[in-house]
């Protein structure tokens, strides 16, 4: 007999979760309805991040296991996949926004405006978000700068961590922000966007940038942040 779905008030949003005992996480006990629960706990958190921005899901509707992995095209039995287009059969106050990605092609994506709309896509098996560096209804306008201080051979999280205290932060003369990558065991640093926040390379000690980029690559990187400036 199929299971029977839990329904959650978020702030005054009537929430289905399906399977509610789902595990998506077995290898911490976690299942569908504990995951949405913690996003619940952590929700002006994950709504600051992701308020009105344009979002792709990345979907594992079977949960995170061990051996588990992303569809790709060198792996199109993969277990986990992007949805980068807003799904059919939304309920009604979802918000979407439209999107012009780097080929022209336009897509309407999830964008959320409430802690509810989180809860929804964890539901359908989101466990990480990836949300465009935009806001609606200006979707054209980006307004965040995330540099990305993944750890090297020999380094882990912890360097990058100090790494961006130390000598990226100070450098930006603005508010900030730092996320962990869940994917690199890296750090994630959000800069609004504004005309004294870029270039950043102009601005960064290249004596320290050993600490989160291979010295070999720093001229590469230094070109790069030029020309997105």
């Amino acid at each position: 007999m199929p299971e029977a779905p839990v329904e959650l008030n978020v702030d005054g949003r009537t929430v289905r979760i399906s399977s509610p005992s789902k595990p998506y996480f077995p290898g911490l006990g976690l299942n569908k309805l504990q995951v949405a629960q913690y996003f619940l706990a952590v929700g002006p958190g994950i709504l600051a991040a992701l308020k009105d921005r344009p979002t792709t899901m990345e979907r594992w509707p079977n949960g995170v296991g061990e051996g588990s992995s992303l569809v790709s095209p060198s792996n199109p039995d993969g277990d986990a996949f992007y949805q980068k287009r807003a799904p059919k059969g939304m309920p009604d106050w979802v918000q979407t926004a439209t999107v012009r990605f780097p080929s022209g092609r336009p897509a309407v994506q999830v964008c959320p405006a409430d802690l509810a709309t989180i809860v929804w896509m964890v539901n359908l098996g989101t466990v990480r978000f990836h949300p465009w560096p935009v806001r609606a209804p200006q979707t054209d306008l980006v307004d965040q700068l995330r540099i990305d201080l993944d750890p090297q051979p020999g380094t882990d999280f912890a360097d990058a961590v100090a790494a961006a205290v130390a000598y990226v932060i100070p450098t930006l003369n603005t508010a900030t922000t730092m996320q962990e990558s869940w994917a690199d065991n890296g750090a994630v640093i959000v800069v609004p966007t504004r005309a004294d926040a870029i270039p950043l390379c102009d601005r960064l000690a290249p004596e320290h940038l050993e600490l989160a980029v291979d010295p070999a690559e720093a001229d590469a990187l230094f070109a790069r942040v030029r020309h997105a400036g």
